[in-house]
């Protein structure tokens, strides 16, 4: 993504997050475009859905220290993100694997 906005990065990694056990939830989904924009969130997926398991990796990893370069960003970031996570009032055991390896690659 050229110009790649820092909601649609946000988008990106929310969707990533929300996957996590395999299922994108509506409240998931309508939380994500709550917090990011309706516009952003379909660019993240139309990008999201065309890349691979290593290729979203390695798109979260070349773009966290433009938008999260502290420890503080970084911080802000885990909170929301696990709000994400809780959207559906489950915090399974594949997202929480996903979280704390998010916040170890953060």
């Amino acid at each position: 993504m050229d110009n790649l906005q820092k909601n649609e990065f946000l988008a990106f990694l929310f969707l990533y997050g929300a996957a996590a056990d395999l299922i994108l939830t509506q409240s998931e989904m309508e939380l994500i475009a709550e917090k990011v924009g309706m516009d952003n969130l379909k660019k993240a997926k139309s990008l999201y859905d065309n890349f691979s398991d290593y290729e979203k990796i390695q798109f979260i990893m070349a773009h966290k220290e433009t938008y999260f370069p502290d420890e503080q960003k970084k911080e802000e970031l885990m909170t929301e993100l696990k709000a994400i996570f809780l959207a559906d009032n489950k915090f399974s055991v594949q997202e929480q694997n996903l979280f704390r390896s998010l916040n170890k690659l953060m």
